[in-house]
């Protein structure tokens, strides 16, 4: 993967226009080449932390919505795998909705008793 951010500081052969204008598209011979206008350095660098069962309580303060299902939601964690997106659970759900079970990006974040079999 090349990721080119000024294709005139460039030698290589393949640069369509070698003093194109950063506006302009320029191609890289080969494959998976990515080409910017400088900006990718400038984007902040945000890590990535998924909320993991144990942090699930964490999750309840500031989802108070949650609270009352907080234990069907870590007994059904110990069966199945758990981790979440803080964009899923913070954007995506409806925390304000009458009953936040229904909510479908809820029922796909979370995990509940619901999902197993009675076998279980």
């Amino acid at each position: 993967l090349n990721v080119v951010t000024d294709p005139t500081a460039l030698d290589v052969d393949g640069i369509a226009d070698a003093k194109s204008n950063s506006n302009e598209v320029f191609t890289l011979a080969g494959a998976n080449n990515i080409a910017t206008n400088g900006l990718l350095d400038l984007q902040p660098t945000e890590r990535y932390k998924a909320i993991s069962l144990q942090a699930v309580d964490k999750i309840a303060e500031r989802h108070p919505a949650l609270a009352p299902h907080l234990y069907d939601v870590k007994l059904a964690g110990m069966v199945f795998p758990f981790k979440a997106s803080p964009y899923y659970v913070d954007e995506l759900i409806d925390w304000n909705c009458e009953d936040v079970r229904k909510d479908p990006f809820y029922r796909l974040v979370f995990p509940t008793l619901d999902m197993l079999n009675a076998d279980h």
